[in-house]
């Protein structure tokens, strides 16, 4: 599923467009709903989205500033301006900040509908492009490369939901594909079990939240589904020889 961010000063707006079936339909999800432009900056630090859907001018919400900070920083993330009265200033800054549409609220199915079909197409074409860094960084660790379309596909897949826990099962129907053939096609092209290669990843993805500082240990533990703390810094132990605690440390 792709994420969303609402960024509306009208908490009864956002709360609304939060709860409109028609993201699912198109592989979506609202993460959160933020009502200014500071709650959104720190929601994409610590979480990052996939889409943002931002009022545009509004008192405690500049549309534009948070598009310029998101192409600055986030630039995989997509914004969509949504906005109670039209802006043509605004929408015409937009498109130079890469801002993909300008939609007049209330918005009708039909128009979000063709907006989460343009942004899911160019979303869908980067994931078979790119991989994530962390899953880079694993692929390197057991000397594999990249070019294996069906590992480039599952990589994608495990990292678009790095917070939810995902058992081989999930992986397996998301490829269309047997358990047990799955299972034996990822040893075949890693060389390591799913489960391994798994572990590592979110081992990844907690090195790169530690080096953000935002979170505690045992914040980075719940956010990437591990059963406990202690657990999860066996697991840090295991792969990188130290403790979350140490890897921390040595960043300074």
């Amino acid at each position: 599923m792709y994420s969303i961010l609402i960024a509306d000063d009208d908490y009864y707006q956002g709360v609304r467009y939060m709860n409109m079936e028609i993201w699912g339909k198109f592989g979506f999800e609202v993460a959160a709903a933020v009502q200014t432009e500071r709650q959104a900056a720190d929601f994409l630090k610590k979480n990052g989205a996939d889409l943002v859907l931002t009022e545009v001018n509004r008192p405690q919400l500049d549309g534009i500033r948070l598009a310029q900070e998101i192409k600055r920083l986030y630039s995989g993330t997509y914004v969509v301006f949504f906005s109670q009265r039209p802006d043509f200033e605004a929408a015409r800054k937009g498109m130079r900040l890469g801002v993909l549409d300008y939609i007049l609220k209330p918005a009708d199915e039909r128009e979000l509908s063709q907006m989460l079909s343009a942004v899911k197409a160019r979303l869908d074409a980067k994931r078979g492009d790119d991989l994530c860094e962390q899953a880079e960084n694993v692929l390197k660790s057991i000397g594999k490369g990249s070019e294996s379309r069906f590992i480039r596909t599952v990589s994608a897949y495990l990292c678009d939901n790095i917070y939810q826990f995902v058992t081989m099962s999930d992986a397996a129907e998301f490829m269309n594909l047997n358990k047990d053939y799955f299972g034996k096609s990822f040893i075949k092209e890693t060389g390591i079990t799913f489960g391994e290669f798994y572990s590592r990843l979110r081992i990844e993805f907690a090195k790169s939240l530690l080096e953000k500082g935002t979170l505690r240990t045992y914040e980075i533990s719940e956010k990437l589904g591990f059963a406990d703390p202690d657990y999860f810094t066996k697991k840090f132990k295991e792969v990188t020889g130290i403790t979350p605690s140490e890897y921390k440390t040595s960043l300074n």
